[in-house]
C-alpha cells in the first residue's frame, strides 16, 4: 500500500517499437523485447491520467518497480515517459536498472525502452489512436522491487489536433491511397505559415519530417521507395493546430 493518494488538485496539474527501432533527441521506442504485460501489476497513480503538460511533470512520486499506469493518449500527440535524472525522475534504491514497457489497450507491445540514459529508459512515442496505453515499469529482467518510491516523468508534444473546420478554408488531401511509388500532400489555407510534415508509421515511428513554407498552400510529393507495406500517417503542424490523415502502402 502507498503511503498517500494524490489529490484531485495534484491529480489535475498531472493531467493540465529482427528489433526495430526509433530513436528521437528526446526518447526512444524499440518495437520487440520488453516485459510481458503483467495484470497482477499494481496500477499506480489510480485511475486514468490525461497527461496534457508540454514540460516534464510527475506521472507520480510514489511509483514502486513493478507498477503500471494508465495513460489517455489522442491521435498525432506525442507522448513521452522519462527515468531520465535530468528529466527530473528520482530513482530509489533497487531502481539503479529499470526499464519501460508500453502497451496498448489489447496489452500488445508498443515500445521498450532499456539503458537511454545510463541504465535507465526513456519512451517517446506518437499514437496513432485515442483511447489508452499501460507503461510497465520494472527493474533489469522484468524484476519487481516492492516498497521503494521512485519518480516518473512524463510529458505531452505542445500542440493538440483540432478538427480541419478550425483552421481557416484549409485543404488537406494526400493522394494517390492506396499509393505504391509516390505520394502527393496537397494543402492549401487563407494564412501564410510554416508548416512541418510528418510520416508516421503504424507502430508510431516517425520516419518522414520535412518542413513547408505555405504562402497560402504546397504541394509535396514524397517517395515511398523504402516504405513496407501497411497504413502510415501523414500528420502536419501549423500554428493553427494538427491535422492527421492516413493512408495505405501497397
Amino acid at each position: 500500500m502507498k503511503k498517500f493518494y494524490l489529490s484531485a488538485s495534484i491529480l489535475s496539474v498531472l493531467l493540465a517499437f529482427g528489433v526495430t527501432s526509433t530513436v528521437f533527441g528526446q526518447g526512444e521506442c524499440v518495437t520487440s523485447g520488453g516485459c510481458a504485460y503483467n495484470a497482477s501489476a499494481e496500477q499506480w497513480p489510480q485511475g486514468v491520467i490525461s497527461i496534457n503538460s508540454t514540460t516534464f511533470g510527475f506521472a507520480t512520486e510514489e511509483t514502486y518497480v513493478g507498477d503500471r499506469l494508465v495513460c489517455q493518449v489522442h491521435t498525432g500527440v506525442t507522448y513521452t515517459w522519462s527515468f531520465c535524472s535530468e528529466d527530473g525522475a528520482v530513482a530509489g534504491a533497487g531502481a539503479e536498472d529499470t526499464e519501460f514497457t508500453l502497451f496498448n489497450e489489447q496489452n500488445t507491445l508498443l515500445c521498450y525502452s532499456n539503458n537511454f540514459c545510463g541504465n535507465q529508459p526513456k519512451i517517446e512515442w506518437v499514437s496513432t489512436y485515442t483511447g489508452t496505453v499501460t507503461l510497465q515499469f520494472n527493474a533489469q529482467d522484468c524484476v519487481a522491487v516492492p516498497q521503494v518510491n521512485n519518480t516518473i516523468m512524463m510529458k505531452a508534444s505542445e500542440v493538440v489536433s483540432v478538427s480541419e473546420e478550425a483552421i481557416s478554408a484549409v485543404v488537406f488531401d494526400v493522394y494517390p491511397n492506396p499509393a505504391n511509388d509516390v505520394i502527393t500532400i496537397n494543402f492549401a489555407s487563407r494564412a501564410n505559415e510554416n508548416v512541418m510534415v510528418q510520416i508516421i508509421s503504424s507502430d508510431g515511428r516517425i520516419v518522414h519530417v520535412s518542413n513547408e513554407v505555405s504562402a497560402g498552400g504546397f504541394v509535396a510529393n514524397i517517395d515511398l521507395a523504402n516504405y513496407s507495406a501497411g497504413m502510415y500517417f501523414v500528420r502536419l503542424t501549423t500554428t493553427s493546430g494538427v491535422l492527421n490523415k492516413k493512408f495505405l502502402v501497397q
